[in-house]
C-alpha cells in the first residue's frame, strides 16, 4: 500500500522535475542571450486536463545575435506570475543551444 502512494506522488511531479533536468543540462551548456517576446501559446495535455499544476506555456522569442542573426526560438514556462508580465515585447534572458536549438526562460527559474 505505501507503494500505491509513492506511485502516485512520482506520477504527479515527474513532468516538472524532468523538464527541470532537461533546462538544468541546457544552461551548462548554452549561451545567455537577451530577446524579445513575440507571443505565449498554452500547451495543453489531454492526460491532465483539469490539473492547473500540469499547464505550461510555449514562449516564442526573437533573439538578437550577433554572428547569426536574429533567431527564433521556443521556451517552455510553467511560471504562472511570469506569464501575466510576458506581454509582447517584453524583453527576456534565455539560455540558448545554437547546436540544438533549444531555449530556456532564465526568469522561469528567478522570479
Amino acid at each position: 500500500f505505501p507503494l500505491v502512494g509513492v506511485l502516485l506522488v512520482f506520477s504527479a511531479f515527474s513532468p516538472r522535475l524532468s523538464q527541470l533536468l532537461k533546462d538544468r543540462k541546457l544552461f551548462q551548456r548554452g549561451i545567455l542571450a537577451h530577446g524579445n517576446v513575440v507571443f505565449v501559446s498554452q500547451q495543453f495535455d489531454l492526460s491532465r486536463r483539469s490539473w492547473s499544476a500540469a499547464a505550461r506555456w510555449n514562449v516564442y522569442i526573437a533573439l538578437k545575435q550577433q554572428s547569426n542573426g536574429p533567431v527564433e526560438v521556443q521556451a517552455q514556462c510553467t511560471n504562472d506570475w511570469l506569464l501575466m508580465h510576458l506581454a509582447p515585447g517584453a524583453e527576456v534572458a534565455v539560455v540558448y543551444d545554437a547546436i540544438t536549438k533549444k531555449a530556456m526562460l532564465i526568469e522561469n527559474y528567478l522570479r
